[in-house]
């Protein structure tokens, strides 16, 4: 399998680095526990002067994050730091929220796409409108709401030159096998990657057989199902800044490894934090600096050219992104298949 402990760039480098984003606004999806990445993230745009809507599953939860971060910085205007609820699994909800968010705002200089589902869901597992949770909340709902946003993106790229959408991937997706990736279909979204037991890795893997009491084979087909919805996150960054391209947008879109992060998350999907692939992690702080530097650090802008659409690993370096994520023809039925599927939903 993938290393997802690997490290592109050698070097960390310094949040002074950062410049700073006094007058902009970002959204930050999934930023309301300090045991994950987004909030660390949410965190460090604030500290540098941006209006950030910490986005949350409640409004509770949003308000607790923030409280925090207010408490951390007594010295930083706190004003700027806003709740957005949504859920990205309520389809409904996030198109009402983004609608919201465009009605009220002037400007959106900074998306990131963080929220994600670790669940482990099988084939069988799907949510009411049909489809599998773990698809739906990574990749349908960010894809909804950043489509969704577009209009202000744009508008806010006239003023501001250096407009930024970072989806947060994994490498993950380098595990999918080309038999499977194929994004024409509600079905093939939900498809069940059944992998037999004689063809499975039994090496990391037979742990989490062990401690979720599955057979390895249904294990593997799990992860494939994680991994393809990265691969989806991958698919879409690219596509997303091929279109924006086409109309001679300059918004930079950017899909991103963390990382292999220890949050909480991570935990329940590995099994616990004890075991040895979770006592490798790094911290949720150090896993905030990869999409950070997608976001605002100014080398991509500066050598856009190169960083657009692209695969940006720790510590900021680029890594190309599988076969199957390079596949324009992959980009284009996701996104056409994503529009179909959501308009069904939306319209019911």
């Amino acid at each position: 399998m993938t290393d997802h402990h690997e490290i592109v760039r050698k070097d960390k480098w310094d949040m002074s680095s950062l410049p700073s984003l006094t007058g902009k606004t970002a959204i930050v999806t999934g930023a309301n526990s300090p045991d994950g990445i987004g909030y660390n993230v949410a965190y460090q745009l604030f500290l540098k002067g941006a209006k950030v809507f910490v986005s949350a599953r409640s409004l509770e939860k949003a308000n607790s994050a923030i409280k925090i971060m207010a408490s951390s910085s007594p010295s930083s205007d706190t004003s700027l730091l806003k709740p957005l609820v949504m859920d990205l699994g309520d389809f409904k909800g996030v198109k009402r929220v983004a609608e919201k968010f465009l009605a009220e705002e002037e400007r959106l200089d900074i998306v990131v796409n963080n929220a994600a589902s670790t669940t482990l869901t099988k084939a069988s597992d799907v949510d009411a409108n049909g489809i599998s949770p773990g698809f739906g909340i990574n990749h349908l709902g960010p894809f909804l709401l950043t489509t969704t946003l577009i209009p202000l993106l744009i508008k806010t790229a006239k003023i501001n030159p250096d407009v930024r959408i970072v989806t947060m991937s994994s490498t993950a997706h380098y595990d999918v096998p080309e038999s499977v990736a194929r994004f024409d279909s509600l079905s093939a979204f939900n498809e069940g990657f059944e992998t037999p037991r004689s063809t499975a890795d039994e090496g990391p893997l037979a742990a989490f057989g062990d401690t979720f009491g599955t057979d390895i084979g249904d294990i593997q087909s799990i992860f494939i199902r994680y991994g393809y919805a990265k691969l989806a996150n991958v698919l879409f960054a690219k596509e997303l800044q091929r279109r924006l391209d086409a109309q001679g947008v300059p918004i930079l879109s950017l899909s991103v490894h963390p990382g292999a992060v220890g949050t909480n998350g991570a935990a329940a999907f590995l099994g616990g934090r004890d075991t040895e692939i979770f006592k490798q992690s790094i911290s949720p702080a150090d896993g905030g600096i990869t999409p950070l530097f997608a976001a605002a650090h100014p080398e991509p802008r500066e050598q856009v050219e190169r960083y657009k659409g692209g695969f940006v690993m720790p510590w900021g370096g680029l890594k190309e992104p599988s076969a199957l994520a390079r596949d324009e023809r992959n980009a284009k039925q996701l996104w056409e298949t994503s529009e179909r599927v959501l308009e069904g939903v939306l319209k019911v």
